[in-house]
């Protein structure tokens, strides 16, 4: 029998087994090169060891053969992470670059305005140019004195900086030239006039200028229409001014009174008599009685002052305002507050509906434990003549 010889095939399974694997290997390492922008291949090599911890993983290879050329070798993860790498650092390296240029070569120049404010501009550059500021390349400051801002970076920057300022600036002037006219308002609220403006489309602004004031703002033919419309619009909304007299009575015990006594008046005589027995208040006497003429257009406040008959003297002061639901039934806040030198004696305030010429009783206000009270009577409501 001849022997069989095992050693051929045995030698042939190996290297097939060998070669599968370091195909496998092959296969499973990839290869990047990357082209740089500057000659510091060397130092991104460097900076990307120290990140990853100063070892490289086997099989991960990073290779600075050319000075703007970077190779890296290893698995795809390894690949995917060193390369995001060198963008960043490239942007850091050139960042550090420019604020030493930035150094060596700054322009300071100042732009005198000549339309806009400088603050005003100077918030708009800020927002601008908010990364350069920040990384120290761009400084920007404003002048109120001169009007006049402060411009400091590098010559590559500046142009585009001094195209911006002379374009707000421009617009500052366009916008000047429009018509500006300011809307009073008799019965409409600001407010209403501003949310009826046209679409901006029309180059129109309605801005609100105090409580009863707006401004409009746009080219002349149609800033003059839609004020027009906007006064049609307020006549329609509009309701009469009357003329009103107040009366105001003050009522306190007698005991607080000094000097003679003024007695109540004829008219409130009766109703007060009533009340002082039904709840007890004992003697009761004018200290004061006050008219007061007011014209109720569009809420306007009322305000009367003067001196009470009051022991040891007594100023008052009163205000509020009235309105009319219908022709003679009015609505009236009233507050009321007096003092004696620097003490103040007693504070009143209320809103009650009465009808014109009815007088009516407010709640006690005691002093020192004695009775005292208001009487408040709208006296008449004509309409205003103008």
């Amino acid at each position: 029998m001849k022997r069989c010889n095992l050693r051929k095939p045995i030698l042939m399974c190996l290297t097939l087994l060998l070669g599968s694997t370091l195909l496998a290997n092959l296969a499973a390492a990839r290869e990047m090169v990357i082209n740089l922008r500057a000659p510091r291949s060397a130092e991104y090599a460097k900076r990307i060891i120290e990140i990853v911890g100063g070892e490289l993983s086997a099989g991960c290879v990073i290779e600075a053969k050319a000075k703007k050329q970077l190779t890296l070798r290893g698995d795809q993860e390894w690949i995917n992470f060193a390369s995001t790498m060198v963008p960043l650092l490239e942007a850091e390296y050139e960042l550090a670059e420019r604020k030493r240029l930035f150094r060596s070569a700054e322009v300071l120049k100042i732009y005198k305005l000549q339309h806009a404010q400088a603050h005003q501009i100077a918030e708009v550059l800020l927002e601008v140019y908010r990364d350069l500021i920040q990384g120290k390349l761009l400084k920007i400051s404003a002048d109120q004195r001169v009007n006049s801002l402060i411009i400091s970076g590098d010559p590559e920057t500046l142009p585009a900086v001094e195209a911006l300022i002379k374009e707000l600036d421009g617009a500052q002037r366009k916008d000047q030239e429009k018509t500006v006219t300011y809307v009073e308002l008799k019965a409409l609220r600001p407010e209403i006039a501003v949310n009826l403006h046209p679409s901006p489309s029309l180059d129109l602004t309605v801005q609100i200028l105090g409580r009863d004031m707006v401004v409009v703002r746009g080219p002349k033919d149609r800033v003059a229409q839609y004020t027009r419309e906007l006064k049609d619009l307020d006549r329609a909304h509009s309701k009469p001014s009357y003329d009103v007299t107040i009366r105001v009575v003050w009522l306190v015990s007698a005991d607080l009174l000094a000097g003679d006594h003024v007695a109540i008046p004829a008219d409130l005589k009766e109703a007060v008599n009533k009340l002082s027995d039904k709840l007890d208040l004992g003697q009761l006497q004018s200290a004061g009685q006050f008219m007061i003429t007011h014209r109720n257009s569009k809420g306007s406040r009322f305000e009367g002052s003067g001196t009470a008959k009051f022991e040891g003297g007594c100023e008052i002061k009163i205000g509020g305002n009235v309105q009319l639901v219908e022709k003679q039934l009015a609505k009236l806040f009233i507050e009321a507050s007096a003092k004696s030198g620097k003490r103040t004696i007693c504070e009143m305030s209320s809103t009650i509906s009465a009808p014109v010429g009815h007088p009516v009783i407010l709640g006690m206000t005691p002093i020192d434990s004695q009775p005292s009270l208001f009487v408040v009577q709208v006296m008449e409501a004509t309409p205003a003549k103008d």
